[in-house]
């Protein structure tokens, strides 16, 4: 009975490592986890494509995103990501057709840019001697070149950033910013289109709308302008 009890034992043991592993397995591969993803969402009637762990893990998939689009609309709460890989595509001078690409970055002079430098010299000591104003500067300038050509149209706004937004034709990419880290290390939620996609839309353009007298992007005097 021992011997038999042993061995009942020892393929029980086995049967569940075996589960273990494959569940483990399972879990750590996007494509499984994506097809998960959308089998919740049909089933919860929502429209939510997958969620990433970070900036960095959605990466390839806003890019494939931003190459595909006919449009981009970007709502960003620093806009450092423009001066890195993620959005060289649209910087990309040369042939074929560029998207239609609308930009709203804070105005470095907006109370609300105070508040975020605040929750973030919390944990960051880089931070809260006006560090966050000077960087968005920076970015408004490394974007002057493309407003100037007319690649780009950018725009300040006066309003809490504690997310940032990317928009193309089909997707929506959510990044919500929390007070307890930066931005990149915070999920990223994919949407296709639907009402979080119809809602974030709306309040882009509104955003947009709101910006259109005083906070336009007039960093050279050679800058046309927008209407």
């Amino acid at each position: 009975m021992s011997a038999l009890r042993n061995f009942l034992l020892a393929v029980l043991a086995e049967i569940v490592a075996a589960i273990i592993i494959f569940f483990t397995a399972t879990w750590r591969s996007k494509a499984v986890r994506r097809a998960l993803t959308a089998v919740a969402s049909a089933f919860l009637n929502v429209d939510i494509q997958y969620v990433f762990s970070s900036g960095a893990d959605a990466e390839n998939s806003i890019k494939q995103a931003l190459n595909r689009a006919g449009g981009v609309k970007i709502f960003a709460g620093r806009g450092n990501s423009f001066q890195r890989d993620l959005f060289a595509s649209l910087l990309a001078k040369g042939g074929g057709k560029r998207p239609c690409i609308q930009v709203l970055l804070p105005d470095p002079s907006s109370k609300w840019v105070d508040l975020r430098e605040g929750e973030l010299a919390a944990f960051d000591r880089s931070f809260g001697h006006g560090t966050l104003s000077r960087q968005i500067e920076n970015v408004l300038s490394f974007l002057q070149p493309h407003v100037d050509t007319g690649h780009f149209d950018v725009r300040k706004y006066d309003a809490p950033h504690i997310c940032r937004i990317i928009l193309t034709d089909e997707y929506l990419f959510l990044t919500p910013y929390s007070r307890l880290m930066h931005g990149r290390h915070s999920r990223v939620y994919q949407f296709g289109r639907g009402d979080m996609y119809d809602m974030f839309e709306r309040f882009f353009d509104i955003v947009w709308a709101a910006s259109h007298d005083g906070a336009l992007m007039r960093l050279s005097k050679s800058a046309p302008a927008r209407p």
